[in-house]
């Protein structure tokens, strides 16, 4: 499971259902729901692709290309 940093504290990411179900069960048990929030959202593939990025950045090659093992959570 690998996840690329978007932002300070946005993520982006392929995972299979189990395995996001899991890490949702692992994070909910990390965060002090009083302080913090986590926002889990799936996105079909066929919405991907429909990703518009504007700026320096503007490829979405990101999306598919190989998480370095450093960027695994």
């Amino acid at each position: 499971m690998g996840f690329r940093r978007l932002q300070k504290s946005v993520f982006v990411g392929k995972i299979k259902e189990n395995k996001a179900h899991l890490l949702d069960t692992k994070l909910s048990l990390l965060i002090d729901v009083a302080f913090d929030a986590l926002c889990i959202v799936p996105i079909s593939q066929s919405n991907v692709e429909k990703i518009n990025n504007i700026g320096e950045k503007s490829s979405t090659k990101w999306l598919t290309a190989p998480v370095p093992s450093s960027q695994f959570l």
